[in-house]
């Protein structure tokens, strides 16, 4: 009876330990803003960083940390390939009444081809490019023709859902010329 009572006075002894310590945790070191930038403690020597200072002129924005939470964060995918059926209409889509265009597109990769739908929410969205000596000129969608090369970039908002609006940023065609 003397041991039950000695392992009963032990283990409430380590659970009052264990309970200051998570309160400690919890309570002392709590910080005064929310922001992550503000809590960092700074490092003694220069920091050398590994990436390109180019990257963060062209990446300032794209993504916005605060706590955790992820404001924007963009997608983007990379098709490229052979026209080889348009479809102006949205009649070869499944949906027809929410992809009222789309382009076929054969690579060395697929040589059958795989549609490529665009929504009737995204279509004002999408812009097309004529890439003629590495410059880009804007064109229009009735541009696009059959055996052109293209290379389509889907950049996608991964914040928002994709039933969302605000899920696409932007669809880009980019025409490539043969003269190029």
């Amino acid at each position: 009876m003397k041991i039950i009572k000695v392992i009963f006075i032990v283990l409430i002894f380590i659970t009052i330990i264990e309970l200051g310590y998570y309160f400690s945790l919890q309570y002392i070191n709590k910080p005064k803003n929310d922001s992550i930038q503000d809590n960092q403690t700074p490092t003694r020597y220069e920091t050398i960083n590994a990436v390109h200072p180019d990257f963060y002129k062209y990446t300032q924005g794209l993504v916005t940390t605060k706590k955790n939470t992820l404001g924007k964060v963009l997608l983007v995918i990379q098709n490229e390939g052979e026209i080889v059926e348009i479809d102006p209409d949205g009649n070869q889509g499944p949906k027809a009444d929410r992809f009222p265009f789309g382009l076929k597109i054969k690579s060395e990769d697929n040589p059958e081809g795989d549609w490529n739908h665009i929504a009737k929410d995204f279509l004002k969205k999408t812009k097309v490019y004529l890439v003629k000596n590495n410059i880009e000129t804007l064109v229009d969608l009735s541009d696009i023709k059959i055996g052109n090369y293209v290379i389509l970039q889907d950049m996608s908002n991964m914040a928002y859902s994709p039933k969302d609006p605000k899920h696409m940023d932007a669809f880009i065609i980019k025409i490539i010329s043969k003269n190029n």
